[in-house]
């Protein structure tokens, strides 16, 4: 599903490595806790751009976080995962939108 995702929305090389170095110029993760709010992560297992430890701490810096992992899954699980996603998602939203 990713591949026919990037053949139908084509990047450049250069495109892609700007983006790739902007990301990983960017770090907010001191400013985490002090995020007061309802937060759900994401996470594909075999994500290969974002690995798992990130999103762990990604999790794990925001006061009581959500956190979902996606086995057997890369960088776009609401592609890969789309239903187990949605579910995920509209609960989380239920749940904080009453």
């Amino acid at each position: 599903m990713a591949a026919t995702h990037a053949r139908r929305h084509p990047q450049s090389t250069e495109s892609y490595k700007r983006q790739f170095r902007a990301v990983r110029a960017h770090d907010t993760s001191a400013e985490l806790p002090g995020l007061h709010l309802p937060a759900l992560v994401i996470h594909g297992e075999t994500d290969e751009l974002i690995r798992l430890p990130d999103g762990v701490r990604l999790a794990g810096g925001i006061s009581g976080a959500q956190f979902r992992v996606y086995p057997h899954t890369g960088h776009m699980p609401h592609i890969e995962r789309r239903e187990e996603f949605l579910t995920d998602l509209r609960g989380f939203l239920e749940e904080h939108t009453r």
